[in-house]
């Protein structure tokens, strides 16, 4: 069965990202942080094949498995380009219907499946991560069409990488953020930091209360398009 491409095992949280971008056919949508292709597999499912997927990934390494599991679950409407997504608006002018930025992270929620994540981290990797996933962000804002959506998540529950990407992207984009059905609320403030009170429309998932990996998820509209 997975052979066949009927089955890719991943966790409850993340299939809820790519489940809550909400693409329909037809559709242009955007993974930019696609490899190893849980999330773009998932999305081309509910395409039904119609429509087009841009799948890019900064790693050649990681990107030879994005393109084997495409083939495997045989998806006919994805593109793949090895690209850092930071630099895509310059290099696109298209805009996308739909964009994924599963953003690169520090893996906080997942230390149960690798504990090497506990060990390793030291505090500075949370401001090097927070600085590139607001860059990753804007580029995703940047390529949307006016009304579009961005789904951001993460497999952490720090909020220097979640509450605080969305409050930047609040402050210098025109967007709004859409509720979604499951998790915990967003949280208002964190070690005297607080957050705009919209950003409690996100949603947090935590091992012990979800029996899932710690995971993040925020879905903006974009109000305005943005002029590049």
């Amino acid at each position: 069965e997975y052979l066949r491409g009927e089955i890719f095992l991943q966790d409850l949280s993340s299939a809820y990202a790519s489940f809550s971008l909400g693409v329909k056919e037809g559709e242009r949508v955007l993974d930019m942080c696609s490899a190893p292709g849980a999330k773009t597999t998932h999305i081309a499912q509910l395409m039904r094949n119609k429509g087009e997927i841009l799948a890019v990934d900064s790693s050649k390494t990681r990107v030879l498995s994005l393109i084997y599991n495409l083939a495997r679950c045989g998806v006919r409407n994805c593109y793949v380009w090895i690209e850092d997504s930071r630099k895509l608006p310059s290099m696109i002018k298209s805009k996308f219907d739909r964009v994924l930025l599963d953003a690169p992270c520090t893996g906080e929620g997942v230390i149960s499946k690798d504990r090497s994540r506990k060990l390793s981290r030291v505090e500075k990797d949370y401001s090097i991560m927070s600085s590139i996933q607001k860059e990753l962000i804007s580029s995703g804002l940047s390529l949307l069409k006016e009304g579009g959506i961005l789904v951001y998540s993460t497999c952490s529950i720090s909020p220097e990488e979640n509450e605080e990407v969305i409050s930047y992207a609040l402050e210098k984009f025109q967007v709004e953020i859409i509720p979604l059905e499951f998790g915990e609320r967003g949280l208002k403030s964190f070690m005297g930091r607080k957050y705009p009170r919209e950003v409690t429309k996100c949603r947090r998932f935590y091992p012990h209360v979800h029996d899932t990996y710690g995971f993040f998820l925020a879905k903006l509209r974009l109000v305005k398009e943005v002029k590049t």
